[in-house]
């Protein structure tokens, strides 16, 4: 588990075990299991403003820039762990490598080399305590010219993944709490994509050019496709040359608590 969300459940469970104990005290007498999602939703009010803080120039720590070689890999395979604040994919890396980019209180990575697919793990750092005074964003890029699949665990902030450029085969995308803005591939052939949409608001950008067969399944908030663009058919939107389309998107959309926009 990160280091921010062990941060998180610990805090939210203190409060509720000091409410609890309160009320049996006889201080309080309220419904205390009636306010753990309020109190969820609190703290993960907090966290966002905690990475916002950081987003908007108030944290002094410097980014630590790191890059990791390509080591002759003819495919990747990249997850990506974000915690809290702003994450940046910027598009593709110069280069012999893999990933560059530079990260707000620094970045725990691992990677390995095996049978030609370099597999590379990226996790936000313990920022300590007191964090307030450390950004937490990461602007970064990846190699656009092999194959590639992306494991993405978002966090609480935003987020803006632009993949345009890159070939990436395989998209598997868990939203956290935020804005987050994904540009899926435009040249990568048949990408399959799946997005758990989390609390907040998302949106996904099909390159114009590329044809999707989208599969919905609605959550508590909305998820908006436009009609003019793809066809309807049921739970499925589809392009109409979907079957003949050199690239494409085969995506799956799991709602979650907010709005999901598909442009």
């Amino acid at each position: 588990m990160r280091k921010s969300s062990g941060l998180f459940w610990g805090v939210l469970i203190l409060l509720v075990g000091g409410l609890l104990l309160l009320r049996n005290l006889g201080f309080i007498a309220i419904n205390v299991w009636g306010m753990v999602w309020p109190l969820m939703l609190i703290l993960a009010g907090v966290w966002v403003l905690f990475g916002m803080r950081g987003m908007w120039g108030v944290a002094s720590e410097k980014a630590e820039y790191i890059s990791v070689p390509l080591e002759g890999a003819e495919r990747a395979h990249v997850h990506i762990e974000h915690g809290i604040g702003m994450a940046t994919l910027s598009g593709v890396v110069e280069g012999g490598d893999l990933m560059s980019g530079s990260f707000g209180a620094g970045l725990n990575y691992s990677t390995r080399l095996r049978d030609g697919v370099q597999h590379l793990r990226m996790k936000m750092a313990d920022p300590g305590f007191p964090w307030w005074h450390q950004s937490f964003n990461w602007d970064f890029r990846l190699n656009g010219s092999i194959p590639m699949t992306i494991r993405l665990q978002g966090g609480a902030g935003m987020l803006n993944f632009n993949m345009h450029d890159l070939r990436v085969t395989e998209l598997r995308y868990d939203a956290g709490v935020g804005t987050a803005s994904v540009t899926l591939p435009a040249h990568a052939g048949l990408t399959t994509a799946t997005v758990k949409a989390g609390v907040g608001t998302l949106t996904l950008i099909i390159p114009q050019g590329v044809a999707a067969r989208i599969r919905v399944q609605p959550g508590l908030g909305s998820i908006s496709v436009p009609r003019e663009r793809f066809n309807r058919e049921g739970d499925t939107y589809r392009s109409p040359d979907y079957d003949t389309a050199e690239n494409k998107i085969d995506l799956r959309i799991d709602g979650g608590v907010g709005a999901v926009t598909v442009r």
